[in-house]
């Protein structure tokens, strides 16, 4: 059973409270990465490349996050997406990406994961994402990492595509 979380902007303090759960949390790294993903995360945040939502408890613990950066106006890029582990399975991270769909209505969308993280897929394919392409051998542990996009011509198609499984 959810329950109940407020979605808002990440301020403040709050960046090094995400930064320390990322740290925590399990991500896969790239190749490419040079620096630790909450580094990186960080340094996106505080420059304003990136922004950060959140799921929050009334007693204003952390419940998921992800972060996104506008390209243009008709393309958001969707980065790092968690959910605190003792929330996960329970629906957090789709609230999430739907505010964030309701924010920006107009707006396309792109988002990677990779092959194995099967709970990710889930919830991308649950909302409507299609896949666009691999890049094959692209974490480090080979593995290949899956890009998808999501459009607002895709949601007119399927509009209760997030409501059928």
């Amino acid at each position: 059973m959810m329950a109940y979380a407020i979605a808002r902007q990440i301020y403040g303090n709050e960046i090094k409270m995400v930064c320390k759960a990322i740290q925590d949390a399990f991500f896969l790294p790239k190749r490419s990465w040079r620096k630790p993903l909450h580094e990186m995360a960080y340094e996106g945040l505080m420059s304003r490349k990136w922004t950060g939502i959140g799921l929050f408890t009334r007693q204003k613990e952390l419940v998921a996050y992800l972060d996104y950066k506008r390209e243009n106006d008709t393309w958001i890029e969707i980065g790092i997406c968690l959910t605190i582990e003792k929330y996960r399975n329970q629906g957090y991270m789709q609230s999430l990406f739907r505010f964030l769909f309701d924010t920006y209505p107009n707006c396309s969308f792109r988002i990677c994961t990779y092959e194995k993280n099967a709970a990710m897929i889930q919830c991308i394919n649950r909302l409507g994402f299609r896949e666009n392409h691999r890049l094959t051998n692209d974490r480090i542990d080979g593995t290949c990492t899956i890009y998808y996009t999501k459009t607002p011509i895709d949601e007119k198609e399927a509009p209760l595509a997030h409501q059928a499984n």
